[in-house]
């Protein structure tokens, strides 16, 4: 894409952008968590089609118009054990900040954005005795979509791609452990 039209496309983008600035924040829990990476000798997520999540999503405006949305997130995943006799569960920690462009209208509330932060792993089984685990990126990249009531005001829900990795070394050896897949979550926006 050239130049010309990438300042055509922004310039289209910010003028489709409400001219008064509201002020809101939004608050979201995340439900369930989809893997679509491929596994390895640490965690097993073919035996669950979801992991349990825990965790939180802030985002709010800021009262000056044109400026994107601002917020931060931090999630917890279940990554199943590949060793059955574990009955604690692996985890992997995500934190991000998340930047968001709104594009809400009277009849629905809708963001697109992108989040930049660090992936984590907490593992419990045996195999990782001797390993040392270190936080790599993260990148996600999520629309909100949302049912209005009030002024600014909404229900919703947030579809959240994740893309992480985690560095993982028991001196000796390094490998990479890779978190991809669809987080779904619930949440409200309150107008002020």
């Amino acid at each position: 894409m050239s130049l010309r039209a990438c300042l055509f496309f922004l310039l289209l983008l910010l003028g489709s952008l409400p001219a008064q600035a509201e002020i809101w924040a939004s608050a979201s829990l995340p439900t369930t968590f989809k893997f679509s990476s491929t596994g390895n000798d640490l965690y097993n997520f073919d035996q669950a089609a979801s992991g349990k999540t825990s965790g939180y999503t802030f985002l709010t405006s800021l009262p000056i118009p044109l400026l994107p949305v601002v917020g931060i997130s931090h999630f917890q995943i279940e990554a199943q054990p590949t060793d059955p006799y574990i009955s604690d569960p692996n985890y992997f920690e995500v934190d991000s900040y998340d930047v968001a462009l709104d594009f809400s209208t009277k009849s629905a509330t809708f963001l697109i954005g992108y989040g930049v932060g660090k992936a984590g792993f907490s593992c419990q089984q045996t195999d990782c005795a001797g390993l040392d685990f270190s936080q790599l990126e993260l990148h996600q990249y999520f629309t909100q979509i949302g049912v209005p009531f009030g002024t600014a005001s909404d229900f919703h829900f947030d579809l959240r791609r994740l893309i992480g990795r985690v560095h993982s070394s028991n001196g000796v050896d390094s490998s990479t452990l890779n978190l991809q897949g669809l987080l779904l979550a619930f949440g409200f926006r309150v107008g002020f």
